[in-house]
């Protein structure tokens, strides 16, 4: 069994509406969900192994406080092909990061909405649970999406993956 969470970046900053789209910080709620969605994998024991992550501003702010709570070493690619990749191209940029981190077990992807919203839909095997049908709903800033495959995250397809878990910060 593998993992793949993704995760949305926290909620981000408009106050500076000159600010490139790219360098958009967190806003203070943005920063306490990052450091609440960090505990929340920790404790679920949802440690990755390999992250891949936007360079966006928004969503390395938003990796930040969980890289200071894992211990252990973690592969780390940082790719502007999340800050602009439609869903249908997350499969290929998570197999691509999957060879290039040595098959890791749990892989955490942090990205940017709709893509990771409709990467988690496709990837994941529809369901009649209450968590399938938020995450269907809404991908609120913040959450996190973790799905299980019978395969490497090498290997991973469409309609491959269960929804295991769904992780909102106000639910936190």
């Amino acid at each position: 069994m593998t993992r793949l969470i993704l995760m949305r970046h926290a909620k981000s900053s408009w106050n500076d509406p000159a600010l490139p789209d790219h360098d958009r910080p967190l806003n203070a709620r943005g920063r306490h969900a990052a450091q609440q969605m960090a505990e929340a994998l920790i404790t679920r024991r949802y440690l990755p192994d390999a992250i891949i992550c936007s360079t966006a501003l928004r969503t390395r702010k938003t990796l930040a406080p969980l890289l200071l709570l894992l211990n252990g070493s973690v592969h780390l690619t940082l790719t502007r092909a999340l800050y602009d990749a439609q869903a249908v191209q997350y499969p290929d940029i998570i197999r691509s990061a999957a060879q290039a981190a040595g098959a890791p077990e749990t892989m955490l992807l942090i990205g940017h909405n709709f893509a990771i919203q409709d990467a988690a839909l496709n990837l994941s095997v529809t369901d009649d649970s209450t968590r399938f049908h938020d995450l269907k709903t809404k991908f609120p800033a913040g959450a996190a999406a973790v799905l299980e495959f019978d395969t490497s995250l090498a290997e991973i397809s469409a309609d491959s993956a269960k929804l295991i878990d769904y992780l909102r910060p106000r639910d936190l």
